[in-house]
């Protein structure tokens, strides 16, 4: 199980597909807007799933203010259990990335 907290990881040219979640995590996403609620520092949070190569894994792209570590390491901690062993990647939306990745999406968490 691995939890990625990267922040423009995604290499040019690379192919990435994205997509919504088939096997969406209902329990891991209750738990994670609880957390968010407490957090006055995320505005908004995306899931999504991610295909890189022939590797998937959930993606989550937030909007918050201020520095992200501390709030992708809570993250982390919150996701960790529900994984599956499937792998996670948080990214900020204020990446080129993270902005491209959410166009057509909706936030499952939204202040």
């Amino acid at each position: 199980r691995s939890i990625n907290q990267t922040y423009g990881y995604v290499k040019k040219n690379e192919q990435v597909m994205l997509g919504l979640p088939e096997d969406y995590p209902q329990a891991m996403v209750e738990k994670l807007r609880t957390y968010f609620s407490t957090s006055h520092n995320v505005r908004q949070v995306y899931l999504l799933w991610m295909v890189r190569g022939d590797q998937g894994s959930y993606l989550l792209v937030v909007d918050n203010i201020g520095e992200p570590q501390p709030i992708f390491a809570g993250i982390s901690e919150i996701c960790r259990p529900y994984l599956k062993d499937k792998p996670l990647d948080i990214v900020s939306i204020n990446t080129a990335f993270g902005k491209e990745a959410v166009k057509n999406y909706e936030p499952f968490y939204r202040t």
